[in-house]
């Protein structure tokens, strides 16, 4: 029996490397990026405002929330879930933050915690329905998408409150030379979300899972255990993303968080991941970040309507996704 509990430890450690290098596809993220590149061109033809500094350092501060998101939203997919409730985390987290700032500055601190307990925790409850009860994560997300967003207007009466201290202020208006704060602090997510997805086990067990969950376990990966702590990781990663948001607005805005469950997971199948689970990486969720982001900026610098950006948004995704299955067949 010691010897058999000794091969199965071993086990993921003998497969990790073979999933690791199978799915870092790095053609696929060179061919998005040259998406990417032809877009920011378009973009600046299209627009004279467009690559004006002042329009450059709000395009990379409007990208930051929905990208650090968008790591929480990967590793949820690459295990083959998703989460549709971080919308409603954004939300929510961001009125707890500001309505607990009324009270003073010196909440600024407990805020914070509290807001990123909150995200955790409701994280948590999606991983814990998803993983003992069985309920598929699209099921589960969407409900507690609309229960968390019910409690956010009830806590709010549906209207913008609260306030920031100047430190969370800071955050959102401040800049280190030409890079906008909550630029630099998305940045430092990605980079610790690439090294936990290439270098360490954490990142090899969310491949296997994804690749092959039955095969996983039986390699020995606690798949359910490790399921869970992703799901916490996405709401975790929503409440901070529903701080950087407050950090801009300077407001706790219940309707804050709508659409950034969409956009983050089409900015991570934009970017190659597959919703099977097991393929993709942040390298291409970032470019599909980017992208979402710049054609946002572009269709607002033009003054398109806002109904008419859905359909835009709408059709740019289809055909970039489409144009990934028919080069991966």
């Amino acid at each position: 029996m010691r010897s058999t509990a000794g091969a199965r430890d071993k086990q993921p450690q003998a497969f990790a490397p073979r999933w690791g290098s199978r799915f870092r596809p790095s053609g696929q993220v060179a061919a998005i990026f040259i998406g990417f590149v032809g877009l920011f061109i378009v973009a600046a033809v299209l627009s004279p405002t467009f690559l004006k500094p002042t329009n450059l350092f709000n395009l990379a501060r409007q990208a930051g929330p929905l990208a650090i998101v968008s790591v929480g939203q990967t590793f949820a997919i690459l295990i083959g879930g998703i989460d549709l409730s971080v919308g409603s985390i954004i939300s929510m987290t961001s009125c707890i933050l500001c309505t607990m700032m009324m009270w003073g500055d010196a909440w600024t601190l407990p805020s914070i915690l509290l807001a990123l307990v909150a995200g955790s925790f409701i994280g948590l409850v999606n991983g814990l329905v998803t993983t003992l009860r069985r309920v598929p994560p699209f099921v589960v997300t969407l409900g507690m998408m609309t229960i968390v967003q019910g409690v956010a207007l009830i806590y709010t009466g549906g209207y913008p409150t609260g306030r920031v201290s100047p430190p969370i202020q800071f955050l959102g208006a401040g800049a280190v030379g030409p890079i906008p704060l909550l630029t630099l602090l998305a940045m430092g997510v990605i980079v610790v979300g690439i090294f936990i997805l290439r270098k360490t086990a954490f990142g090899r067990y969310t491949y296997a899972i994804g690749a092959n969950e039955s095969v996983a376990y039986l390699s020995g990966i606690r798949t359910l255990s490790h399921k869970l702590k992703i799901y916490t990781l996405c709401g975790f990663m929503a409440a901070v993303a529903g701080i950087s948001l407050s950090a801009r607005l300077t407001v706790g805005d219940p309707f804050v968080g709508q659409g950034f469950e969409l956009d983050s997971i089409a900015a991570v199948v934009m970017g190659g991941t597959s919703l099977a689970g097991g393929i993709g990486g942040l390298g291409g969720t970032v470019l599909g970040v980017l992208i979402i982001s710049t054609i946002n900026n572009l269709l607002n610098l033009l003054n398109v309507s806002g109904f008419y950006q859905h359909v835009v948004k709408g059709i740019v995704i289809i055909i970039s996704v489409t144009l990934y299955k028919g080069k991966s067949k």
